[in-house]
């Protein structure tokens, strides 16, 4: 798998490259982060339906994923956008099969920072907000969701992008941008894995480097 990784760059630089992908010939990964606090959204998804009327004035940058799902807030997570052509045997996989795969390799990279001995009960969830529900392409550990996930295919090939939660949200700006119920809810549901201990991003940039890289 060829492997990509970007510095930290604004929403609307790294979702215009992830929708790129769609044009590359080979199974590709890019691994990246953000240099500021912002949303991603959804398709199919209207932010001003959801988000209160203030976030403008903050100047929160606010873009369209290449992707579905609900709005998703950035700021300390690393992302892992994996891209499959058409050629390859993911591409022809029900939806069910290729998140399954996907997350259980994702899963296997992050065990050394996972902790032992429990169990993984997932529940489900449905909101407009990524991070207050659970969903069968969401990375989850132990009942909790430890990675945003969103897949689309089109002819061109598989984008599947998986937002890692390595650190705690900022709970106070989210709850200013979207109330303090919406914001309880996706504490109850998330979880980073800072709070099972330190994590160093650039080891966990490492460890998926030299996991994916092997793939074909």
């Amino acid at each position: 798998m060829y492997i990509v990784i970007d510095e930290p760059n604004t929403a609307r630089f790294h979702m215009k490259a992830d929708y790129e992908l769609f044009s590359c010939q080979k199974p590709t990964m890019r691994i990246y982060e953000w240099s500021n606090f912002c949303i991603t959204y959804g398709l199919f998804k209207d932010p001003s339906a959801l988000l209160h009327d203030q976030y403008a004035d903050i100047e929160v940058e606010v873009v369209k994923r290449p992707t579905g799902g609900g709005l998703l807030f950035h700021e300390h997570d690393l992302v892992f956008s994996f891209f499959f052509p058409r050629s390859h045997f993911l591409w022809e996989a029900p939806l069910h099969e290729r998140v399954s795969w996907l997350n259980k390799e994702l899963l296997q990279v992050l065990d050394p920072w996972l902790p032992e001995g429990i169990s993984q009960e997932v529940g489900r969830s449905s909101s407009d907000f990524c991070l207050a529900q659970q969903s069968e392409i969401d990375l989850c550990w132990a009942g909790y969701k430890i990675g945003g996930s969103a897949q689309r295919r089109k002819r061109e090939g598989i984008l599947h992008q998986c937002s890692l939660f390595v650190s705690t949200p900022n709970w106070n700006r989210i709850e200013s941008l979207v109330g303090t119920k919406i914001c309880s809810s996706m504490q109850q549901i998330s979880c980073s894995l800072e709070s099972w201990g330190v994590v160093d991003k650039e080891k966990v940039k490492s460890a998926m480097v030299r996991h994916f890289a092997v793939w074909q």
